[in-house]
């Protein structure tokens, strides 16, 4: 089992980003990891580094649900090297993010990672066209600065200033999420 849980690994680190148009990542923690917390959260460090050469990147669709649940790397640092990767992805035209891990009867979502999205919607303000989001109603965590506090509001007004926004979507339980009274502050 040790080996099959390092090839999802080994194989990101054997992709070539710099030719990529389009990344969909998504990895979900089967019974061959044996430190799923660990091997999720590398398997995603190096999709992030990759990422930062993506240089032709057009699509980028990424599941963090599954690793999310494990948000104990809930540290600025995996946020911001992911943040700073994504925003060198000059050419990005669509984007897709499931930021969604059902917990105990409820739906969360990562704060960190919501956050990690801001400067690629401001870098990218005159070139991205699509933007989904599916989130879950309530974080995993609770924020653990200021900028983590108003990371949905900021997300939400970045995407409301992207000059060339042809299709949105945002996905989220409109009786149980305070996300939809965010947007609409953020829309105002």
């Amino acid at each position: 089992t040790k080996i099959k849980s390092s090839l999802a690994i080994e194989a990101i680190t054997k992709v070539h980003f710099p030719s990529l148009k389009r990344i969909e990542f998504r990895l979900s923690p089967g019974k061959t990891f044996t430190n799923r917390e660990g091997e999720l959260r590398d398997a995603f460090v190096y999709m992030t580094m990759g990422l930062g050469t993506a240089t032709e990147l057009e699509e980028f669709y990424i599941d963090c649900g599954h690793f999310m649940k494990f948000d104990t790397f809930n540290s600025k640092m995996v946020y911001e090297v992911f943040a700073t990767s994504l925003a060198s992805c000059k050419k990005l035209k669509k984007i897709k993010i499931f930021n969604h891990y059902q917990q105990g009867g409820q739906s969360r979502y990562s704060i960190g990672f919501l956050h990690s999205l801001i400067a690629m919607m401001k870098e990218r303000v005159l070139t991205l066209e699509e933007v989904t989001l599916l989130i879950g109603n309530r974080p995993m965590k609770a924020p653990i600065t200021k900028a983590y506090e108003t990371a949905a509001y900021d997300l939400f007004m970045a995407i409301l200033k992207l000059q060339r926004l042809r299709d949105l979507s945002l996905q989220f339980n409109l009786e149980s999420s305070p996300l939809l009274n965010i947007f609409i502050q953020a829309s105002q």
